[in-house]
């Protein structure tokens, strides 16, 4: 068992030197909302990295997707563009994969696109454009953004609302409503999960992509206190959530997440606050005096769903905040799987934070799901890795769509749980009816079912679990 365990780890880490040599500079695009004007084509770049030449041999991909190439062959340390446009027949989000099939990777590379159509494109504007034209989504512009915060329910206008623009799973603007308001901000084009806060009100969360066409946001917000509004509980979508875990000796904190109130009224035109890297605020370590060192894998489901409804922002989210509280001696492994299983991250200490949160930003969603043959990678790396004593935890992270309703799955995790490893959910706006497997697999794995669904939830359900799991 041991040998073919090892055999199994040394084929997915083979087969993934070869596949890193032919790399896309990008994995996924989201188009966010899609007019009859928009643009609906994009570029990825493609670079070869093994020393000899290669070609694309084929493309597979659904009917309403164009795909067309700079060049078809690849020569040795060059890159070539791949241009791919969305041609919708209908209204409403979409997801599509291509599969670039190159001579010399025996399994295809994989991208993907996503968004949502509002309006269809007009019959003469459906050929992918050639490469004189410039894609929007190929350029880093700073373009005006305007924000609207208004009342859902009366249209009136709320000001000093805050309002926080978070990329690639750190706060990277930070803003507060004018008098009428308004935002008006410059911003660098992109992919952006926005929280919205006012007092009086819900917290409005939605992920947007915006640029110089798609410029124009407004956040309808619903007020706490009104006759016949009541708030609705997000827990309701989740069978058995369980409570959260809180230590009584550690002081509630509360901590603004935008700008002091002094700031509420400044001027539209002045400087946004921007944020490139993060700023590590240490919590309670879940390592150290009265806690176990963590051997922590994580398995995170990087399929093109997870693109969707802002759920990559809010794992990203998560895994940075437990990043902040990791002590040197607890060790991280992160492991990717939608079409294939890949290691991205073996065993980094804790310490070592600036690479763990590098790592965890720079994943993408792609692909179709298929979770099994993730699983066995995810309990081979954790038991190269294990610490006597320590807390062995492999935690998966998914949105529901995970492949994991095959036979073999169940055994699995029993079987690992009895070899010292625990098994955890960090389940990312799962369904109802995903989240009973979902639950179900934590508790084989002797692990706990943590439902993440906003902002707030990010910021608290993974370090509590660690932190519940490594307790001595």
């Amino acid at each position: 068992m041991i040998k073919r365990g090892a055999l199994l780890l040394f084929l997915f880490l083979l087969f993934g030197q070869a596949e890193a040599q032919f790399r896309f500079s990008r994995q996924h695009v989201h188009f966010g909302i899609i007019g009859a004007k928009s643009e609906r084509f994009t570029d990825f770049e493609l670079k070869n990295t093994s020393g000899k030449k290669a070609f694309i041999l084929r493309t597979e991909c659904d009917k309403d997707v164009s795909v067309l190439y700079s060049n078809r062959t690849l020569m040795p340390d060059s890159t070539i563009t791949v241009r791919v446009q969305y041609n919708p027949k209908e209204t409403g989000k979409f997801q599509r994969q291509i599969q670039v099939y190159v001579s010399a990777l025996n399994e295809p590379l994989i991208i993907s696109i996503s968004g949502e159509v509002n309006e269809l494109p007009s019959l003469g504007d459906l050929a992918c454009p050639d490469f004189n034209r410039v894609s929007e989504t190929g350029r880093v512009p700073n373009f005006e953004m305007e924000v609207l915060v208004i009342n859902a329910h009366t249209g009136e206008n709320i000001i000093g609302a805050k309002v926080s623009m978070i990329y690639l799973g750190i706060e990277k603007y930070r803003f507060i409503s004018d008098r009428s308001g308004k935002i008006i901000r410059n911003i660098d084009l992109g992919y952006y999960y926005f929280i919205s806060t006012a007092s009086g009100f819900k917290n409005k969360e939605f992920d947007r992509y915006v640029n110089v066409r798609n410029n124009k946001v407004v956040i309808e917000m619903i007020p706490i206190i009104e006759k016949g509004y009541d708030q609705v509980d997000d827990s309701l979508f989740y069978r058995d959530r369980p409570d959260p875990i809180v230590d009584p000796n550690k002081p509630k904190e509360l901590e603004p997440l935008l700008t002091t109130e002094d700031q509420l009224l400044s001027p539209k035109d002045s400087t946004p606050i921007e944020i490139e890297k993060p700023e590590i605020s240490i919590k309670e370590s879940p390592s150290g005096e009265g806690y176990k060192t963590n051997n922590l894998v994580f398995l995170i489901d990087v399929s093109a769903s997870m693109m969707m409804d802002g759920k990559m922002d809010l794992l990203k989210m998560s895994m940075i905040e437990l990043c902040a509280g990791l002590g040197p001696d607890d060790k991280v492994s992160l492991v990717v799987y939608s079409s294939q299983a890949r290691v991205i991250m073996d065993n980094i200490s804790g310490s070592d934070k600036q690479t763990i949160i590098d790592r965890i930003r720079t994943m993408e969603g792609s692909g179709n799901t298929a979770g099994s043959e993730g699983m066995k990678l995810a309990y081979e790396m954790a038991m190269r890795h294990f610490i006597p004593n320590g807390n062995n935890q492999v935690i998966m992270a998914t949105d529901g769509a995970f492949n994991l309703y095959t036979s073999d799955v169940a055994p699995l995790v029993k079987r690992y749980y009895k070899k010292g490893i625990v098994t955890s959910v960090l389940a990312i706006k799962n369904t109802e009816r995903d989240a009973k497997s979902m639950e179900s697999i934590a508790t084989m794995g002797g692990g706990r079912y943590v439902p993440i669904v906003d902002a707030e939830g990010a910021k608290n359900g993974l370090i509590e679990e660690v932190r519940s799991a490594s307790k001595r």
